[in-house]
């Protein structure tokens, strides 16, 4: 309990203390271990596992374009879940504007974090930013975009609408991540 209070009083001093609690986010003490990710651990996504699809059929929410999704680490042969800790970056290079990159970000923060209201239990969302293509930061965090930065109109463009569906898939949509027959 005395690291999450330590945490949660990091994130307050970065503004991010809404992270720690209320709203879905409030992690029961007993729910397991929490991983609660910083800016630091977006650092070198890019030297991760790579995959690399076409994401026209996922453009429902987020933006249409080729996709690459990069995961820290996968889960064990036979798992069923992807372990708390971990890691999944999504670059979408968008068609509109050319060149346009958006970056979103799935951590496993685990502590039973958003697990009511039929969210993606134990995950957590960012909008990660690369001014220049610089070094990546967290744009922001939660359980769903705050006002002004939602993904659109399709499934009221909030993260859980569309993750809730794969609970089968430990709520992740992307399509190399599948597991396939009980794990990797």
């Amino acid at each position: 309990m005395r690291a999450r209070t330590l945490a949660c009083a990091l994130l307050a001093l970065q503004g991010l203390g809404a992270a720690c609690g209320g709203s879905g986010g409030e992690a029961a003490a007993d729910a397991g271990p929490v991983f609660i990710a910083l800016d630091r651990d977006f650092q070198a996504y890019d030297t991760w596992q790579l995959f690399e699809f076409d994401g026209e059929s996922q453009g429902r929410v987020h933006p249409f374009g080729t996709r690459k999704v990069y995961i820290n680490k996968l889960p064990s042969l036979g798992a069923t879940k992807f372990g708390v800790g971990t890691i999944i970056v999504k670059e979408i290079f968008d068609k509109n504007p050319p060149s346009h990159t958006v970056y979103h970000a799935m951590v496993k923060r685990g502590g039973g974090f958003n697990a009511s209201d039929g969210g993606a239990k134990d995950w957590e969302y960012f909008e990660i930013v690369r001014p220049d293509g610089g070094t990546p930061s967290i744009d922001w965090r939660g359980i769903a975009p705050p006002p002004g930065k939602g993904y659109g109109a399709a499934f009221g463009g909030l993260c859980n609408d569309c993750h809730g569906l794969a609970g089968a898939n430990d709520y992740v949509q992307s399509p190399p991540l599948q597991f396939d027959g009980g794990g990797y």
